[in-house]
């Protein structure tokens, strides 16, 4: 009997091992539009689809964030994941949406994109 506990605390301690071992991946969700104006139709539905993004941050291990590209540090930010994702110059496609390796732009398929997350969360 004592052969058989010893046996499965080791399979146990072995498990707990591999699992700290490897920790989950956080999946991208990241947001990059470009608004001046703040009374703006598509300035207030960005600021939607932000808290949105934070809100789904919660629920799970993303890794989100939201990037006005107003700002020369957002817009480098934008460079620097194409070039990481090794995804092309889509900077001129904004609205974007990059999730993990896939990105969406316009704010109308976004905006289904993020319900389609809501549900799912």
């Amino acid at each position: 009997m004592k052969k058989r506990q010893s046996i499965i605390l080791i399979l146990i301690a072995a498990g707990a091992i591999l699992f700290s071992c490897s920790p989950a991946e956080k999946e991208d969700l990241l947001f990059f539009y470009f608004e001046s104006c703040p009374s703006c139709d598509n300035y207030k539905l960005a600021e939607e689809y932000n808290e949105i993004i934070l809100l789904l941050n919660k629920g799970k291990d993303w890794n989100a964030a939201h990037y006005n590209l107003i700002t020369p540090e957002s817009a480098a930010e934008l460079k620097k994941i194409l070039e990481e994702k090794g995804l092309p110059d889509i900077s001129r496609s904004l609205p974007l949406l990059i999730t993990g390796n896939e990105y969406i732009n316009g704010y109308e398929a976004i905006g289904e994109k993020l319900e389609q997350l809501k549900k799912d969360a």
